[in-house]
This record gives C-alpha cells, sequence and structure tokens, in this order.
C-alpha cells in the first residue's frame, strides 16, 4: 500500500475526512466530509451535463453499427429474410441453429450473450450449413413444434 493511502486510511480511522486531514469528521456511512461530499456532487453533475450530448452521440453510433452488423450477417446467412416465411422486417429476423444446438453451441465457442454476430463476423461467418435466419414467429413455431418447422399456412381458429 502507497504512503498516500496509509495515510488516508489512518485520517478515516480517526474519523476524520479521507481528502483533507483537518476538514470535519466524516458524514455518515462515507469516506469524506460534508464539505468534500457537497463539492464531489457538484463536480459530478458538471461533468454529466458537459459530457451528456457526447453520451448520447456515442449511443446512437453503436445503435448504428450493431444494426450494420446485423445486417451483413443476416445477409451472409440468409438473404435478410426469413427461411420458413421469407418475411424481411429486420426488426423480427434473428440466427436460428438449425438442429436446435444453439446453448452447447455458444458455449463450445465461447460466446455469451448477444456476442453471435460480432463472432460470426470476425470469424470469417463460419457453420453456414448449422444456422439460418428466421423470424421470431417461426422460432416460436419451431420450438413448440419440437425442433420442427413447418410450412407457413394461414390458420382459421
Amino acid at each position: 500500500m502507497t504512503a498516500k493511502k496509509e495515510t488516508k486510511l489512518s485520517w478515516m480511522k480517526k474519523g476524520r475526512c479521507s481528502y483533507y486531514k483537518e476538514h470535519l469528521p466524516l458524514v455518515l456511512n462515507r469516506k469524506m466530509c460534508s464539505a468534500c461530499l457537497e463539492k464531489y456532487r457538484f463536480r459530478s453533475k458538471e461533468l454529466y451535463a458537459s459530457n451528456k450530448e457526447y453520451k448520447l452521440r456515442k449511443n446512437i453510433c453503436n445503435k448504428n453499427s450493431k444494426l450494420l452488423l446485423k445486417k451483413e450477417v443476416l445477409t451472409v446467412y440468409g438473404d435478410c429474410s426469413c427461411a420458413n416465411c421469407k418475411i424481411k422486417d429486420m426488426d423480427v429476423l434473428s440466427i436460428d441453429h438449425i438442429h436446435n444446438d444453439g446453448s452447447t453451441h455458444k458455449k463450445k465457442i465461447g460466446v455469451q450473450g448477444g456476442h453471435l454476430y460480432s463472432y460470426l463476423k470476425r470469424n470469417n461467418f463460419p457453420d453456414r450449413d448449422r444456422l439460418q435466419v428466421l423470424c421470431m414467429n417461426c422460432q416460436f413455431i419451431k420450438k413448440t413444434n419440437g425442433g420442427t418447422l413447418r410450412p407457413p399456412t394461414w390458420r382459421s381458429l
């Protein structure tokens, strides 16, 4: 531990502010006095306000890049349309494992969460015989039918 850190810890043990030894006693459950706490909160609000516009622009750029990645992957694996019903709405299309082994396949390649698309692009789009593009509707039907797809038909109730 550095000397500076040891000094701050000794101040805190004595019930003093960890920023300035001469300051007031600590605020309940904090490591600083009320004066330092107010300065810290003010600086935090200032930094957030000055970076708010940058964060918004960054979020928009991230969203656009994710959509472009999704479009690229879906184009390679299925021409941006569902393999079963031929719908082309990007909002409902996603990658599906043909042999219903998605969980084991993702564990084997070490992909967690929503990183499958970036993995596929990074590895030059492998497993084209194992993956397909399906809409969420067809994926749900496939799941409820025990892993088999049926041709799309309009059923009467």
